[in-house]
């Protein structure tokens, strides 16, 4: 049962930030109600949550609203919120979790987008909806949540960015509020960040294979192209799913599996890791956060660096809750190299897991080309902190075939 009788709202008027509010924050919560529907788009760390949940406070506050459901990307995610959701003083009986093992919707209910996505009908119990990391919902089954929501009162994506491709979603929810890297800065909540780049030339073996990856991406490019399926690389990803010829979907398989070489190769490559070595001991009495492009290849790595002397340790979907924490809580003290994949670029928030103090250095090995990606690597580290006034980013690449994503970083941060 939905909690959002008077007696529950009237508790609700307790609640509050634990912060001042930023103008620019405030804005956007002042366009997101008179709208009603939207998505801010605000770089990681300067507080498209707050947003949210200003928002909700007002709206429910003002009974506008009674009620309030916010999908999360991750259930790894689910405790972060909830402690989120109690800095601002929300009762603990009006919040509600919503996932495979536990289904308990109350007047403020966190809900993963898996269990949502078997459970649709939740949303209509609700006035407001927000959409976490609103970038990932894409594809028939993810977009058909964004539809479903469009009855509701008041609608709510949050995103470090849009990608101009996802034109349906904003067209549905149309970009309010926007605040860049450089507008984190300004405003104090975000570290100056430093562009380093640490070129190198790949091995002959490791050449060969990314160059024959990428001449099969490119063939499979240029037919679908032809053929008038795509307009763009990213658009190969949409032919995996719904109906098309065999011939295309064999053409988008092709593609998708010299693309994973190629990055697995890129982001895996002895000579990354020698240059990251150097990095390490050139900060070694600091805490350092490694991005790559797999599981696989983080493994590698860290099995490359316990061979080097130095210990790392790394997170992604497969590491259990009990040993993240641990991780989480020895970072720092008994090593100083963390590495990921993604499961760090996704929504979490380190200040939480007392993290984000010193963590002032990101190092990224891989060939990730989405804005979104290398905004959320970036905003692990950017977060600004009284013992940080800036924040390295070091970006190892082969300016042969990875320029690009040191362009795009650039643009990002300036």
């Amino acid at each position: 049962m939905i909690m959002s009788e008077p007696s529950s709202i009237l508790t609700f008027n307790e609640v509050e930030p634990p912060f001042p509010l930023l103008d620019i924050q405030t804005k956007a919560v002042q366009d997101f109600i008179a709208r009603k529907r939207g998505s801010v788009t605000f770089a990681t760390g300067i507080g498209k949550t707050a947003v949210a949940l200003e928002s909700i406070r007002v709206l429910i506050q003002s009974r506008q609203a009674n009620s309030a459901l916010f999908v999360i990307p991750r259930l790894a995610l689910m405790q972060q919120f909830r402690t989120e959701a109690s800095r601002w003083k929300v009762p603990e009986g009006l919040i509600g979790v919503f996932y495979g093992a536990e289904k308990n919707p109350r007047l403020m209910t966190f809900a993963t987008y898996q269990s949502l996505l078997k459970h649709p009908e939740l949303m209509d119990n609700y006035d407001i909806v927000i959409f976490d990391e609103v970038h990932i919902v894409s594809g028939e089954k993810m977009g058909s949540l964004i539809d479903r929501s469009m009855s509701r009162p008041y609608v709510l994506g949050l995103s470090a960015t849009i990608p101009k491709s996802m034109t349906e979603l904003r067209r549905m929810l149309p970009v309010i509020a926007d605040a860049s890297i450089q507008t984190g800065v300004e405003v104090g909540r975000l570290a100056e960040p430093r562009l380093i780049q640490v070129p190198i030339e790949l091995g002959r073996s490791d050449h060969r294979l990314v160059v024959d990856s990428t001449q099969r991406m490119d063939n499979c490019v240029s037919s679908l192209s032809a053929m008038g399926y795509i307009k763009r690389d990213s658009d190969v990803f949409g032919l995996l799913k719904g109906e098309f010829p065999g011939k295309v979907k064999a053409l988008a398989y092709t593609y998708v599996g010299a693309r994973a070489r190629r990055n697995k190769v890129l982001s895996a490559a002895e000579v990354k890791f020698e240059a990251l070595v150097a990095i390490i001991e050139e900060h070694s009495d600091e805490r350092i956060m490694v991005f790559a492009e797999s599981v696989s290849a983080i493994e590698k790595l860290c099995e490359y660096l316990e061979e080097q002397g130095i210990r790392a340790e790394n997170i992604s979907a497969k590491t259990a809750m009990p040993h993240r924490a641990k991780i989480f809580q020895e970072f720092g003290d008994k090593f100083n190299v963390l590495v990921s994949v993604k499961t760090l670029e996704i929504g979490v928030d380190l200040k939480m897991m007392g993290l984000e103090g010193d963590v002032g250095i990101a190092v990224i090995l891989a060939s990730g080309r989405e804005a979104i990606q290398q905004t959320q690597r970036m905003g692990r580290v950017l977060r600004a902190h009284t013992d940080k006034d800036r924040a390295l980013i070091y970006v190892i690449y082969s300016p042969e075939f990875e320029s690009h994503m040191v362009r795009q970083i650039q643009r990002l941060i300036t």
